[in-house]
């Protein structure tokens, strides 16, 4: 049996495929697959060039297969198959050379695909090339951080399913081919148009219900510790000389690079593309013009489209605040961070010990930048991280706990952190305990008590009636978040307007309307207005997950300013006094779908503060509402359905017995019914045929068997002969051997030789048959058993000796 499943599947593996439609749509899956990856690392331009020429190639390369598919002999498919490969294996090892290895798997892989539609004959090659496509489209999906690329995924499904639909149908079509049906005589039109455009619907329909309505479960990191996208190379004087620039209150524009580039080419890159915050200056300066976000953006932008600018993905578990500089000193105006001291850790292997306090179990995020960072050389991070992955030589952290890399982030660098998966909260925020950091000392600690001299007397006034009846710190420093956020208006305009001209007590006392660094600098200066240690911390906040990629997205909005009060025995607490910005808690979406509302939610808020009147604000508020609605509806549905089960369970739990008891009396009158209707037509079936012609009783008696074997689950298969049924029955029901072989050989004699039987030879077939019906067969009636010992009981009760003990079938 074995060999000849084998035979057949070969057989159908080696198929012609004589169909345009399925080439067609394998045309469209491998250039799908191949431009998909190749949109990883192309602009549109570049994009729409990949298109033509991969389009080209492909077209030729399956038009050439088309041409060649029963050409068996030639060699020439081959060859050409042979020059795909060793272009493709060229291009690995060119881009192996430049250390781009992911490149050049996928364009290895693009090759041997053009190569695959070379020998594109048969419909082996059909599956190689589908799965290599997948293979190439899955992985470049894998490393895609773009909402867009969906778009891939359904329009390789749909070419998929009509390809694999036009192949089953050529595969029909060529089981069909015998000798008294030929090729010529079949129906050879691939009926694609109205049934594919069917099923792909539902295909659709199905996995979109399904991405949207099951959860997407977290990232999974598969053990690997990723680093990568440049060398920072740190020379023997770092960060020595960094130190030296932040005395002497330089620029940061010189601030952190001397040590690897020079002062042109750091101006170059600040005058570039790369991203600009003053929050990431030596000096946070409150009365400067520019704000977050400022400086040339991608394309030229500046100002307000900076702050849609996307920074950096982080790839992990839960949103994030990644701490970048920390500020000590406030002299009314600006920020400055004293006392600054570094601490040089080298590492061969980029692995870097951050709080060797901090043990395992360890939670692994992922950051991918996607921008380049001016005039910083922050390693953004979160309080309690114990380790870091970093691609350089060496790091420097700071006696505030915040770390540094030799330069400015760049473009194409990713690094890997692992935080404490069970670190310490305080109601959802972050902190930084006193493991890492240690207590600070007196000297410490007066520093973060600093005030300006000339600080208005309403500081203090306002800081204690806010905080009035608590003595708890941590208490004030919820309640004076809580204030700044109930009281004060988030708005991006002061960042462009005289807002970043006033000074902070025309903020909390006159405008009540400024950016995030004026919220924490009031929340950090009413702290220490009762003499509470606290300080401002400036990097990202990190809470746009958007469900489609997988990835957290960081953009120019997300560069922010926070408070940090010190609370004794537990370290370092975050607090967020900004009213556009929340603390990073885990999403409470239940389903992708959510969790799209949620994301989309985010960017239309972010998108409405930084440019209300555009296009791209209108159209995310439109998408948002639209999906509001849609869970909206959703949740109804739930609601309706969840109830009809506690309604059907409390019905089953006070009526279940009736149910069970109906559904069984129907089961048995079911079965018991069904046989004995059978029975009856059967017996009145041969009342009738004894006054037939003698031909018809045999055609009846066959008849009425095959009835009765078909009642004890035995129906005679479709294309059996009656020699091929009568030996089968004879082998199931040998007590009938007698009757089956009459009954059928005299209707084989009925029907290829009518003028041989005599008429005595008909009745005993209607006798036969009437034997059949009464055998005592192996009954297929579950209750039957059962119901001849109810029997047996009443007879015992009533005293009397029954005569024969007749099964239920005789009675």
């Amino acid at each position: 049996m074995s060999s000849v499943l084998s035979e057949r599947k070969h057989r159908i593996n080696n198929y012609t495929l004589d169909n345009h439609s399925v080439y067609f749509a394998l045309f469209f899956t491998q250039l799908t697959a191949i431009v998909a990856q190749g949109s990883l690392r192309s602009n549109l331009l570049e994009l729409i060039v990949q298109i033509g020429i991969w389009g080209i190639l492909l077209g030729f390369s399956l038009s050439f297969g088309w041409q060649y598919r029963n050409k068996t002999k030639s060699k020439l498919p081959e060859q050409l198959t042979n020059i795909a490969a060793i272009i493709g294996l060229g291009a690995f090892l060119f881009q192996i050379a430049n250390g781009d290895l992911t490149a050049g798997l996928l364009l290895m892989l693009s090759w041997l695909l053009i190569g695959l539609s070379f020998s594109l004959g048969k419909q082996r090659s059909l599956y190689f090339s589908l799965t290599a496509s997948t293979v190439l489209l899955l992985y470049a999906a894998s490393i895609s951080r773009s909402s867009s690329f969906i778009l891939y995924i359904i329009i390789f499904t749909l070419a998929a399913v009509i390809a694999l639909a036009g192949n089953f149908y050529l595969t029909k079509k060529k089981q069909q081919i015998t000798p008294q049906r030929p090729n010529n005589k079949l129906k050879t039109d691939f009926p694609y148009k109205f049934p594919i455009i069917i099923l792909t619907a539902i295909i659709l329909l199905i996995t979109t219900g399904l991405y949207l309505l099951v959860p997407r479960p977290a990232a999974i990191h598969w053990g690997s510790f990723p680093a990568g996208g440049g060398r920072y190379q740190a020379k023997d004087d770092w960060p020595k000389e960094q130190e030296k620039n932040v005395k002497n209150k330089n620029s940061a524009n010189n601030d952190t690079n001397h040590s690897d580039k020079s002062q042109a080419e750091q101006q170059e890159q600040n005058n570039g593309d790369a991203f600009q915050y003053n929050g990431f200056d030596s000096d946070l300066a409150l009365n400067e013009e520019s704000g977050k976000g400022s400086g040339q953006g991608a394309g030229g932008e500046s100002g307000k489209n900076n702050y849609n600018r996307l920074i950096f993905y982080m790839e992990g578990k839960e949103p994030q605040y990644l701490r970048g500089k920390v500020f000590d000193y406030f002299d009314g105006l600006s920020w400055k961070t004293t006392h600054q001291t570094q601490t040089r850790q080298d590492q061969k292997t980029g692995k870097f010990k951050i709080n060797p306090e901090l043990k395992s179990p360890y939670d692994q995020y992922t950051i991918t930048m996607e921008a380049d960072i001016a005039g910083n050389n922050s390693i953004f991070l979160p309080p309690g991280t114990a380790e870091l992955k970093f691609p350089a030589n060496a790091v420097a952290i700071d006696n505030y706990g915040a770390v540094s890399s030799p330069r400015p982030m760049a473009k194409g660098t990713f690094y890997s952190f692992n935080v404490e998966s069970n670190g310490l909260r305080i109601n959802g925020r972050p902190v930084d305990p006193i493991q890492t950091m240690g207590t600070p000392d007196a000297e410490a600690l007066s520093r973060y008590k600093q005030l300006p001299d000339d600080l208005d007397s309403r500081f203090t006034n306002l800081s204690y009636q806010i905080t009035k009846n608590s003595s708890d710190v941590l208490e004030k420093a919820g309640k004076v978040e809580k204030f700044l956020r109930t009281n004060y208006q988030y708005s991006l305009e002061s960042v462009f307007s005289s807002q970043g001209k006033i000074p902070l007590q025309e903020f909390l006392f006159e405008t009540k309307l400024g950016h995030c660094e004026y919220f924490a600098t009031a929340m950090v200066t009413l702290m220490r207005a009762q003499d509470i240690p606290a300080r401002l911390v400036t990097g990202f906040s990190v809470s746009e997950y958007n469900p489609v990629t997988g990835y957290y997205e960081a953009r120019g909005l997300n560069a922010h300013a926070w408070a940090e009060v010190w609370i004794d025995n537990i370290g370092w607490v975050t607090f967020e006094a900004t009213p556009a910005y929340a603390l990073p808690t885990p999403s409470r979406a239940q389903n992708t779908s959510q969790s799209i509302e949620e994301y989309l939610a985010e960017r239309a808020k972010n998108s409405q503060l930084s440019d209300p009147g555009s296009l791209t604000t209108a159209l995310l508020n439109t998408t948002k509402r639209v999906f509001e609605q849609f869970n909206l509806i959703l949740k109804k549905a739930w609601s309706t359905f969840k109830s009809g089960l506690i309604w059907s369970g409390h019905m089953l739990l006070s009526y279940g017995w009736i149910l069970l008891l109906l559904i069984a009396t129907l089961y048995t009158s079911y079965h018991y019914l069904r046989y004995f209707i059978t029975h009856y037509r059967a017996k009145k079936s041969i009342a009738r045929a004894s006054k037939k012609p003698p031909s018809e009783q045999i055609e009846i008696s066959y008849r009425i068997m095959q009835q009765i074997f078909t009642l004890h689950q035995h129906p005679r298969p479709e294309g059996w002969t009656i020699q091929q049924y009568q030996h089968e029955m004879e082998k199931h029901y040998p007590g009938l051997s007698n009757e089956i072989t009459d009954i059928s050989n005299s209707l084989n004699t009925r029907l290829y030789n009518e003028t041989s039987h005599s008429e005595n030879t008909q009745s005993p077939m209607l006798k036969q048959a009437i034997r059949i019906i009464n055998y005592k067969f192996k009954i297929p009636i579950p209750a039957e058993k059962q119901i001849n010992k109810i029997r047996d009981f009443f007879q015992e009760m009533s005293l009397e000796k029954p005569k024969k003990k007749n099964s239920f079938h005789n009675s």
